[in-house]
Protein backbone atom coordinates (compact mmCIF):
# COMPACT_ATOMS: atom_id res chain seq x y z
CA UNK A 1 0.00 0.00 0.00
CA UNK A 2 2.98 2.30 0.44
CA UNK A 3 3.47 2.30 -3.32
CA UNK A 4 0.24 4.28 -3.64
CA UNK A 5 1.74 6.97 -1.44
CA UNK A 6 4.95 6.95 -3.43
CA UNK A 7 3.09 7.17 -6.72
CA UNK A 8 0.88 9.94 -5.35
CA UNK A 9 3.92 11.85 -4.16
CA UNK A 10 5.59 11.35 -7.52
CA UNK A 11 2.59 12.83 -9.31
CA UNK A 12 2.64 15.88 -7.05
CA UNK A 13 6.38 16.35 -7.55
CA UNK A 14 6.07 16.00 -11.30
CA UNK A 15 3.40 18.65 -11.45
CA UNK A 16 5.59 21.02 -9.44
CA UNK A 17 8.93 20.43 -11.15
CA UNK A 18 8.21 20.91 -14.78
CA UNK A 19 6.44 24.11 -15.55
CA UNK A 20 4.29 24.21 -18.67
CA UNK A 21 6.30 24.95 -21.78
CA UNK A 22 6.12 28.60 -22.69
CA UNK A 23 6.56 29.69 -26.27
CA UNK A 24 10.12 28.85 -27.16
CA UNK A 25 11.40 28.12 -23.65
CA UNK A 26 11.35 25.08 -21.39
CA UNK A 27 11.81 25.76 -17.66
CA UNK A 28 13.08 22.92 -15.49
CA UNK A 29 14.19 22.90 -11.85
CA UNK A 30 17.49 21.10 -12.33
CA UNK A 31 18.34 21.11 -8.64
CA UNK A 32 15.26 18.99 -7.91
CA UNK A 33 16.29 16.49 -10.58
CA UNK A 34 19.82 16.32 -9.20
CA UNK A 35 18.39 15.78 -5.72
CA UNK A 36 16.24 12.91 -7.02
CA UNK A 37 19.33 11.38 -8.64
CA UNK A 38 21.07 11.38 -5.26
CA UNK A 39 18.24 9.71 -3.36
CA UNK A 40 18.53 6.21 -1.94
CA UNK A 41 18.24 3.77 -4.82
CA UNK A 42 14.99 1.86 -4.42
CA UNK A 43 11.65 1.47 -6.21
CA UNK A 44 10.14 4.63 -4.71
CA UNK A 45 13.08 6.77 -5.77
CA UNK A 46 13.08 5.16 -9.21
CA UNK A 47 9.37 5.98 -9.65
CA UNK A 48 9.93 9.57 -8.58
CA UNK A 49 12.91 10.21 -10.83
CA UNK A 50 11.47 8.33 -13.79
CA UNK A 51 8.25 10.31 -13.52
CA UNK A 52 10.10 13.61 -13.37
CA UNK A 53 12.21 12.76 -16.43
CA UNK A 54 9.19 11.50 -18.35
CA UNK A 55 7.35 14.76 -17.69
CA UNK A 56 10.34 16.90 -18.67
CA UNK A 57 10.83 14.82 -21.82
CA UNK A 58 7.16 15.33 -22.66
CA UNK A 59 7.66 19.10 -22.44
CA UNK A 60 10.68 18.83 -24.73
CA UNK A 61 8.76 16.72 -27.23
CA UNK A 62 5.91 19.24 -27.20
CA UNK A 63 8.28 22.03 -28.16
CA UNK A 64 10.05 19.87 -30.74
CA UNK A 65 6.69 19.03 -32.34
CA UNK A 66 6.29 22.70 -33.21
CA UNK A 67 9.44 22.55 -35.34
CA UNK A 68 10.33 18.92 -35.98
CA UNK A 69 13.72 17.83 -37.23
CA UNK A 70 15.40 14.46 -37.55
CA UNK A 71 18.06 15.30 -34.93
CA UNK A 72 15.46 16.38 -32.37
CA UNK A 73 13.40 13.24 -32.90
CA UNK A 74 16.52 11.07 -32.54
CA UNK A 75 17.31 12.66 -29.17
CA UNK A 76 13.80 12.10 -27.82
CA UNK A 77 13.73 8.50 -29.11
CA UNK A 78 17.10 7.81 -27.49
CA UNK A 79 15.91 9.32 -24.19
CA UNK A 80 12.71 7.24 -24.30
CA UNK A 81 14.75 4.11 -24.97
CA UNK A 82 16.96 4.90 -21.99
CA UNK A 83 13.94 5.43 -19.72
CA UNK A 84 12.53 2.08 -20.87
CA UNK A 85 15.88 0.38 -20.24
CA UNK A 86 16.00 1.90 -16.74
CA UNK A 87 12.50 0.61 -16.11
CA UNK A 88 13.55 -2.89 -17.09
CA UNK A 89 16.52 -2.74 -14.73
CA UNK A 90 14.30 -1.46 -11.90
CA UNK A 91 11.79 -4.24 -12.50
CA UNK A 92 14.63 -6.70 -11.96
CA UNK A 93 15.60 -4.95 -8.69
CA UNK A 94 18.80 -3.59 -10.24
CA UNK A 95 18.42 -0.08 -8.88
CA UNK A 96 22.12 0.76 -9.19
CA UNK A 97 21.96 -0.04 -12.90
CA UNK A 98 18.64 1.72 -13.27
CA UNK A 99 19.95 4.92 -11.69
CA UNK A 100 23.09 4.78 -13.83
CA UNK A 101 20.88 4.71 -16.91
CA UNK A 102 18.63 7.45 -15.52
CA UNK A 103 21.71 9.59 -14.88
CA UNK A 104 22.69 9.26 -18.56
CA UNK A 105 19.12 10.00 -19.61
CA UNK A 106 19.11 13.08 -17.39
CA UNK A 107 22.28 14.38 -19.05
CA UNK A 108 20.79 13.75 -22.50
CA UNK A 109 17.44 15.39 -21.74
CA UNK A 110 18.84 18.41 -19.87
CA UNK A 111 21.48 18.90 -22.58
CA UNK A 112 18.77 18.92 -25.23
CA UNK A 113 16.72 21.39 -23.20
CA UNK A 114 19.74 23.67 -22.73
CA UNK A 115 20.41 23.54 -26.45
CA UNK A 116 16.76 24.24 -27.26
CA UNK A 117 16.57 27.16 -24.84
CA UNK A 118 19.80 28.71 -26.16
CA UNK A 119 18.43 28.65 -29.70
CA UNK A 120 15.23 30.44 -28.74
Amino acid sequence: MQYYRVIGAAIVVISLLSTPAMAGHIAVKKDEIKFALGMRKNMGSYIRLSGILTDVLRSLKTEYSKMPSAADNAVTRQAEDMLNEAGLAASQDDFEGSFAILNKATDLILGAIDKFNSQN
